[in-house]
This record gives C-alpha cells, sequence and structure tokens, in this order.
C-alpha cells in the first residue's frame, strides 16, 4: 500500500443519499399538507371520527419535524460531498504532482551522479545546474505532500462536521427507536 493513498469513497453516492433525503422531505410535506387539508374539513361526529381527528392533529408537527429534519440532513449531506469531491480531487492530483517530482528528483540525481564521476569539463561544469535541478524536484515533492496533507485534513474538517451536523439533527423534538 502506498503511503499516500488517495482518499476512498464515492461523492456522488452521497450526492445520491443527499438528494433521496430532500426528495423524501418534499414528499413528507406534501402528505402533511394533504393531512392539513383533510383536518380542516373533517366532520366525523363519533367516537372514531373523534380518535381520527384527534391523531391527524398530531401527525403533522411530527411530519413537519421529520420533513424538517431530512431536507437539514441533505442540506448538511450536499455540503460534505462537495467538500469530499474537491478534497478527493486536491489529494489526487498531489499524488500525481508528487510522483512526477520524484520522477524529476531521481532522473536529475542520476544525472549529477554521473556528471560528477565524468572527467569531461563539460559535464563537470553543469553539476550546479543540476543540483538546482534535482532539488527544485525535491522541493515539488514536498509541496505535493504538504497539499496531500490539506487534502486529507479538509476532508477530515467536513467530514466531522457533517458528523456533527447530523448528530444534532438526531437530537431534536422527534422520538427515534434507538433513542
Amino acid at each position: 500500500m502506498s503511503a499516500y493513498p488517495p482518499i476512498p469513497g464515492s461523492p456522488e453516492v452521497i450526492d445520491g443519499l443527499a438528494a433521496a433525503l430532500r426528495d423524501e422531505a418534499q414528499r413528507i410535506g406534501s402528505a402533511q399538507d394533504r393531512l392539513l387539508a383533510l383536518r380542516s374539513r373533517a366532520r366525523w361526529a363519533s367516537p372514531a371520527g373523534r380518535a381520527f381527528t384527534a391523531q391527524i392533529r398530531e401527525l403533522p408537527p411530527v411530519l413537519s419535524a421529520v420533513a424538517e429534519r431530512y431536507a437539514a440532513a441533505a442540506a448538511a449531506l450536499g455540503a460534505f460531498a462537495s467538500e469530499f469531491r474537491e478534497a478527493q480531487s486536491a489529494c489526487s492530483l498531489a499524488i500525481t504532482l508528487r510522483e512526477r517530482g520524484i520522477i524529476r528528483r531521481d532522473r536529475f540525481a542520476e544525472a549529477v551522479a554521473a556528471a560528477e564521476a565524468s572527467t569531461s569539463p563539460a559535464e563537470l561544469a553543469r553539476v550546479a545546474t543540476l543540483r538546482e535541478l534535482m532539488a527544485q524536484g525535491a522541493g515539488e515533492v514536498l509541496a505535493a505532500e504538504r497539499a496531500y496533507l490539506a487534502a486529507g485534513e479538509r476532508f477530515e474538517r467536513a467530514d466531522t462536521r457533517c458528523a456533527g451536523a447530523l448528530r444534532t439533527l438526531a437530537d431534536d423534538r422527534l422520538t427515534d427507536a434507538w433513542q
């Protein structure tokens, strides 16, 4: 395994989940509207009618809370998917640039060694330039490694932020089965 693996996962899957939650929030909101309309027209005078009316009165606030939770979760997941995609892309670019920098650094290191081993004055004159080019390659590797670490840290912050938002959403007025 590489010491610089890409960020695994699929932001598209998270986008799909966010879209599904957004759609479900809209469906729940629509059901809530239909129940509110039904409640305003309900004129069922019997024990069953009164029980039905009482249940309908309780449902819209619950449906509203569920719709709000789903919509907020969709927004949190959508934001995370976007940050995930950006971090994943930056990470992949850093891996590529690091590999290119290593090739460049190593190629010039070999050229330095060959020039230093040469007895040709022209080759010996190139040593300083080749060392400078080798150092530039090493600098590219270090810059890419810093970019890689920054991308990973951005991903971790986004992941933590999303998890916190989802935990907060689960701590609302609804009673979940696992609570």
